[in-house]
Parts: C-alpha cells; sequence; structure tokens
C-alpha cells in the first residue's frame, strides 16, 4: 500500500517554540492518551534532522526535553554562525516526528515544526503541528470522539488558523479514494457523520482551470474540476 485515506489535524502557529511550548506538550499528551502508543499506533519519533530511533524510555525523555520552553538562545541571531546557517539551511528550528516507524503505514503520526526565532520573524512563517489518524480509528470510536480528540488537543495551542478533515496520505489518487473506502467493509454513513460536524468550518477549494498553484496541480493529475468538488464532498453530498 503506497497511501491511505487519514483524519488530519492541522494548526498553524504564529510564534516562537518558547511561546507555544505548554501547548505542544499538551497536545503531544493528549495525543498519544487518544491513540495510544505500540506497534500498531506509535512507536518511532524522528528529532530535527536525525535518522529516527525506537521510542524508548531514554528517547521519550529527550523528545521532552526538545518541547520544553528552555533554550540557551532566543534568537537565531544569537547563534554561532555556523550552528545558525544550519538551522536555516534545514528551515526550522525544532522538529519532533512521531509515528509508526520507517515502514509503517497505520496512518498515525503526530507532527510538530517550530519556526525558525528570528529577531523580527515575517510575518508569513509559522511553527506548525499537524496529526493524522487512520479511517479505521473513526470507524472504531466515532465522529464525536475524533471531534473531542481534536478540540481538546487545540485546546491550550495558540494557533492562528486550522482545520480538521480527511487527506490523503501518500497522494493515492483521488479516483482510488472512495472505492478504498468501500472495500474496506467500512460504514459510510459514519463518515458521513463525521463530514456533517466539520461541514461548518469546510474551506472551499481553488477549482481555477489555468491559474493557481492548485488549478495546475489538479490539472498535471489530469482531474476536472467536477471530479475534484465531487471528491472534496464526497461525504457530504
Amino acid at each position: 500500500m503506497l497511501a491511505r485515506d487519514v483524519i488530519r489535524f492541522a494548526f498553524y502557529l504564529p510564534h516562537d517554540h518558547p511561546e507555544i511550548a505548554e501547548g505542544v506538550r499538551h497536545a503531544v499528551e493528549v495525543y498519544m492518551r487518544g491513540v495510544g502508543e505500540g506497534p500498531k499506533t506509535i512507536r518511532h519519533s524522528f528529532t530535527n534532522d536525525d535518522e529516527g530511533d525506537a521510542l524508548t524510555v531514554e528517547r521519550w525523555s529527550y523528545v521532552r526535553r526538545l518541547l520544553s520552553s528552555d533554550r540557551p538562545f532566543r534568537f537565531i541571531e544569537e547563534l554561532p554562525e555556523d550552528i545558525a546557517d544550519r538551522m536555516e539551511k534545514r528551515g526550522y528550528a525544532t522538529r519532533v516526528i512521531l509515528d509508526g516507524g520507517p515502514r509503517s503505514r497505520n496512518g498515525y503520526e503526530f507532527h510538530y515544526q517550530a519556526r525558525i526565532p528570528w529577531r523580527t520573524p515575517s510575518r508569513d512563517t509559522v511553527s506548525l503541528l499537524f496529526a493524522t489518524l487512520p479511517t479505521e480509528y473513526l470507524h472504531e470510536h466515532g465522529p464525536t470522539k475524533v471531534r473531542e480528540l481534536a478540540l481538546e488537543m487545540a485546546s491550550q495551542l495558540r494557533f492562528a488558523s486550522g482545520h480538521v478533515g480527511f487527506a490523503l496520505r501518500l497522494y493515492w489518487p483521488l479516483r482510488r479514494a472512495d472505492e478504498s473506502i468501500r472495500s474496506s467493509g467500512h460504514d459510510l454513513p459514519t463518515y458521513r457523520e463525521f463530514a456533517r460536524l466539520l461541514e461548518p468550518w469546510l474551506e472551499p477549494l481553488p477549482l481555477t482551470e489555468t491559474t493557481g498553484e492548485q488549478g495546475n496541480l489538479y490539472n498535471a493529475m489530469g482531474f476536472t474540476q467536477e471530479e475534484v468538488r465531487r471528491w472534496s464532498r464526497r461525504f457530504l453530498d
């Protein structure tokens, strides 16, 4: 399997890590309580630009230190030039990814990336936190549980915007999305109920045929406006 449908929570935080560390730690704890730790969910981590490792007690201790607000510096301008250059090249100050492992396709992932702390940050730079659940989680626990998990994760985050909804992980072709759910034997009314809960926050898709990055992407993938529109509302219409 190269890809799968997931439920994705995404939050965009226009702050440096020390200002949001407490909320990020809370979101991690809520997510882990909701999904559990183990071979079928979360058991592995990547931190910054390392090669990843299993989530042992020692590894968890390191992850928690990374997510604390304590830093030996406040702004990138205070760092030695070589360290500052490395941070600027990789594009973030801190990154933590929790998942099922390098070969896992189980649909569980927690991803946090703190923006580079410039003294005068650009207005369009944000720290990013997102998490995913496999659609099997929705089928097993129901839409209310998923909604509660998203709201509790968000409760202490200083986010400017965010969204929760269905997504395709690893770029599964759009035409296979509905077919894959039906063939899995899952109950479509459950998906529809969850979609209706989220509908008030549904963002319109940019469907321009000839202009805009998304429009060009859809065209390049061979999809018409109508196909993209139908896919985006596949659990509502």
